[in-house]
């Protein structure tokens, strides 16, 4: 407690807010984006106070919303499509693989022509 029966000092007195200060800030904090404790803290308030002043004054952007919301729920939606899209033409007569494993390198050129005995091989040296 306090040594030599001294008395605590004596408290703050509760600190009064005017209407138009907590509106200024409760606006501050309607904000998108703006955080409440930032705004507690640059006024030199504490945060929790002004969380209860945002429940107690009504939010004016409320009033304009509709009171019901309707979830929307997923649905597929067809679309046409207009262009007829081409499959992907590959040009190149040779496939270019580089491997690099360890100490083992290997450079492969393989016909585009066939592929899987490309894939066997390959699955082969890396086993």
């Amino acid at each position: 407690m306090y040594p030599n029966n001294q008395l605590p000092p004596p408290g703050r007195a509760r600190r009064t807010y005017s209407c138009e200060f907590k509106a200024q800030l409760v606006a501050a904090c309607r904000i998108p984006g703006m955080s409440v404790a930032s705004v507690a803290r640059n006024h030199g308030i504490n945060h929790n106070i002004l969380h209860r002043w945002l429940r107690e004054l009504p939010d004016p952007a409320s009033d304009r919303l509709p009171q019901t919301t309707h979830k929307a729920v997923p649905a597929f939606i067809e679309l046409p499509i207009t262009e007829s899209i081409a499959p992907a033409v590959v040009t190149a007569d040779n496939v270019h693989i580089e491997i690099q494993r360890g100490d083992l390198s290997v450079k492969l050129r393989w016909p585009t022509a066939a592929p899987p005995p490309c894939t066997q091989w390959l699955l082969e040296l890396l086993r």
